[in-house]
């Protein structure tokens, strides 16, 4: 579903720790956390119509998308909240576009 959309992601959290190591850590109810690669901005129509496809999905999934500036929960995108919590380098920030590097630390 996200290759069909041309967006690079892979899977982190639990998932990707199982892949990494070999250690079995899931279970029946784990959710799938992924990051999605997104250099160039995501309009928030369609964080929405992303969301909406992953949570059709038959397991939970948690997606951040990563941005220049840090990451950002997609369901947080994709909600109306003017400022979402941005995950940087330096810091958590509340921003209105994550895509800008040059906010400030909350």
């Amino acid at each position: 579903m996200l290759d069909a959309c041309g967006l690079a992601w892979g899977p982190t959290g639990g998932v990707g720790y199982q892949i990494a190591t070999g250690i079995d850590v899931l279970h029946a109810d784990s959710d799938l956390d992924i990051l999605v690669r997104t250099p160039q901005p995501l309009a928030r129509i369609q964080a929405r119509t992303l969301l909406a496809m992953l949570d059709g999905a038959p397991c939970r999934i948690d997606a951040q998308l990563e941005t220049p500036g840090g990451a950002v929960a997609l369901r947080e995108w994709a909600g109306f909240a003017q400022r979402v919590l941005l995950k940087s380098p330096v810091g958590p920030c509340l921003c209105e576009d994550p895509w800008a590097v040059r906010e400030r630390a909350a």
